[in-house]
């Protein structure tokens, strides 16, 4: 966790963020400590300074230093991690760690050796190439560049009117803006100025200047593959535009539970022995962000319900064996779309769990008409 990408936390708690093109990684309008955005009040630059690698920050204000960690610590505690009491530091990593997605198998979260930010952990299409790694960090400059959809009137609008099919007689899903932006299930696109790096990638993607909300996307090991831009306005002639890749068959959408068993192939650690592992699978963008940000995600994290279940969403077609090889032995899948797409998931899932599913170590819940 020390060695995440600071831009990536400092964005999460709606930071405006400034990719940069010298020998800086970047800056960032808003110290955690002292909550300064510039420097002084004489000088406009932004008062936090990240160092060339993007894994510690400086503020020029209050000359507070740290690393990715000790920013959340601050921003969440009001003090940084080192002087923390054992039980804030847990909720401080759990935060982070459910926010950001898990360290990789076998590496410490305090571990001093660098790692790349979430965003740069999967080259794009081709593995190994000079230009999937440029890809990969045109889409993490993106990425965090954007900001939180409940500070954007236009974003946090369209999401509050979102009107949903029933998955259930008489129960019609609800989008919660400030649960969107605070698990990070999403963005808002800015307007004007984009990081040089994601020029490219905007290039070709067929925007409008109605797709302002954008959601990642995963491969079945949990690795950000490509984003998803959403249209916030009716008169728009398409609903979402792919940003980053050619296609889409194959990507999904993952909540940060179903990350974490993506990524890992385990049920986290802090996870209650005896509670019941559960994975809700939809389709749709709009659906699952409903799901992902229901009530039982609070907008404060000491009030939420930890064991909540995790949110797929991915085309039916796109379910593979691969994916289904990525849950750990009981987890039970609850189809959660309206009844024909449900009807096509299951038909999808089942031939994928095999013996798996016989002798009840995976299962399919479907919930009762």
């Amino acid at each position: 966790m020390r060695a995440t990408h600071v831009g990536a936390v400092a964005s999460s708690f709606g930071r405006a963020f400034v990719p940069a093109s010298s020998a800086l990684a970047g800056s960032i309008y808003g110290c955690p400590a002292c909550g300064a955005a510039r420097r002084s009040e004489h000088d406009a630059r932004p008062a936090v300074d990240l160092s060339p690698s993007g894994l510690a920050f400086r503020c020029h204000h209050c000359a507070v230093t740290g690393d990715a960690l000790d920013y959340a610590s601050w921003a969440l505690a009001d003090r940084a991690f080192a002087a923390l009491d054992p039980a804030r530091r847990r909720e401080v990593c759990t935060f982070c760690t459910r926010l950001l997605g898990p360290a990789p198998p076998g590496q410490r979260t305090r571990s001093p050796r660098p790692r790349a930010a979430p965003a740069r952990e999967a080259p794009h299409e081709h593995e190994g190439s000079g230009g999937a790694v440029r890809m990969s960090a045109a889409l993490a400059a993106l990425w965090a560049a954007c900001g939180r959809v409940d500070t954007d009137d236009e974003v946090a609008s369209f999401l509050q009117a979102v009107e949903l099919p029933e998955t259930e007689p008489g129960e019609r899903l609800a989008i919660v803006p400030g649960a969107v932006a605070d698990l990070d299930l999403a963005r808002a696109l800015p307007r004007g100025a984009l990081p040089v790096a994601a020029a490219h990638v905007l290039a070709d993607a067929g925007l409008s200047s109605a797709h302002r909300l954008v959601v990642p996307q995963y491969d079945a090991r949990g690795r950000l593959r490509a984003l998803l831009a959403h249209r916030v306005r009716e008169h728009a002639s398409a609903h979402e535009r792919l940003i980053g890749s050619r296609t889409a068959t194959s990507w999904l959408l993952a909540d940060g539970l179903a990350r974490h068993l993506l990524t890992r192939g385990a049920r986290p650690a802090w996870w209650p022995l005896d509670g019941a592992l559960r994975i809700l699978v939809c389709d749709g963008t709009l659906a699952f962000l409903a799901l992902a940000s229901g009530p039982s995600r609070a907008a404060r994290w000491s009030e939420a319900d930890e064991t909540a279940p995790g949110v797929l969403a991915l085309d039916p077609s796109a379910w593979t064996q691969a994916l289904t090889d990525r849950l750990p032995d009981g987890c039970t899948l609850v189809l959660a779309s309206p009844a024909l797409t449900r009807e096509k998931m299951a038909r999808a899932i089942k031939p994928t769990l095999r013996a798996r599913y016989v002798d009840g170590r995976l299962r399919i819940e479907h919930p009762p008409a």
